[in-house]
């Protein structure tokens, strides 16, 4: 339990990191680090998840309710992706922002949902 605990705290100060990235001296900079640490965190996030389901701490359903909250983070990930990528083309900031927000949103959301699940 302790080291769920600890895998907790990773989270957070990840969760933490992402909402602090603005001090990058950037703005794509800045939004992909914002993309690589929202990765990361749903690396670890699902990772625990993964092995919650493996030792029978989690059920089915539990299961398949944070393949979906992943499955919206991927699609907001990707979209966000895809906004970086036209933005050196077209200097879209508000595009970036605004999938950068959707993305903050799937990620929260997510967190939220492992919350639940693990207790606090």
């Amino acid at each position: 339990m302790k080291r769920y605990k600890v895998k907790k705290y990773i989270l957070i100060f990840i969760a933490m990191f992402v909402i602090s990235s603005c001090v990058t001296t950037s703005y794509t900079k800045e939004a992909y680090n914002t993309l690589a640490t929202s990765a990361e965190a749903y690396d670890v996030t699902m990772s625990i998840l993964g092995e919650m389901y493996a030792q029978g701490r989690i059920s089915d359903a539990q299961k398949d309710k944070a393949i979906l909250y992943g499955e919206d983070f991927w699609l907001a990930y990707h979209a966000a992706v895809d906004a970086l990528e036209s933005y050196s083309i077209t200097r879209d900031k508000p595009s970036v922002n605004a999938h950068m927000a959707a993305l903050s949103k799937a990620l929260g959301g997510f967190l939220a949902y492992f919350k639940t699940i693990i207790g606090d």
